[in-house]
């Protein structure tokens, strides 16, 4: 990425300042001490009309890339000779994702903007939880009515992601809005879901 290797090189510039270490006077301990740059300074993102937003603070994710790629930097000159010694690596905070949850109310709310069997599908690998390419290659002879209260599909070893590898077959369990999304599906053929052309999903 262009744009994120002229942020890690102006990053790293602004650390190394006027002084420009040259790659024989790396130590080991630089990259500790840019890490303590990095989590100390803060950074102003450019708004339209070319103002500036206030300061914040890098987030533990770009602090972890930034350090990467200047480890990176420093490793391949190492192995040329032009850094004595290879850099430490600090241990950086594990980034955390803020959760974004949709309230279940603006879920079905976008669900019912769609086509009808478009809607179908999506709803039923909202409320299984399923994986889209088995939603899609969902068949009718896999289907226990009678299993786990609401009935589940039990997809065999082929059909699935991890089939292969385990040798093992999956059970998508079915919850009440699950199964009435299925009983509202023709059974004309042996898929479950067909799209508005009658043709399975992709």
């Amino acid at each position: 990425n262009p744009g994120a290797e002229e942020q890690y090189f102006d990053a790293w510039r602004r650390f190394i300042g006027d002084d420009r270490a040259l790659l024989a006077d790396i130590k080991p301990g630089h990259l500790q001490d840019y890490h303590a740059y990095l989590e100390a300074y803060r950074f102003r993102r450019k708004l339209s009309r070319g103002k500036l937003g206030p300061r914040k603070p890098y987030s533990n994710k770009t602090i972890r890339h930034y350090l990467s790629a200047a480890a990176a930097v420093l490793m391949w000159a190492h192995g040329r000779g032009w850094v004595a010694t290879p850099p430490m690596k600090p241990k950086t905070a594990t980034p955390i994702t803020t959760p974004r949850d949709m309230p279940l109310e603006a879920v079905r709310a976008l669900l019912e903007t769609l086509p009808r069997a478009t809607r179908a599908i999506v709803g039923f690998i909202f409320h299984t939880g399923c994986r889209p390419s088995e939603a899609c290659r969902l068949r009718w002879e896999w289907f226990r009515p009678a299993d786990g209260g609401s009935g589940s599909f039990v997809l065999p070893a082929g059909a699935h992601k991890t089939g292969e590898k385990t040798g093992s077959s999956r059970t998508i369990y079915l919850t009440p809005d699950a199964r009435a999304i299925g009983d509202l599906q023709p059974r004309a053929g042996a898929l479950v879901f067909l799209n508005t052309r009658g043709l399975p999903f992709t």
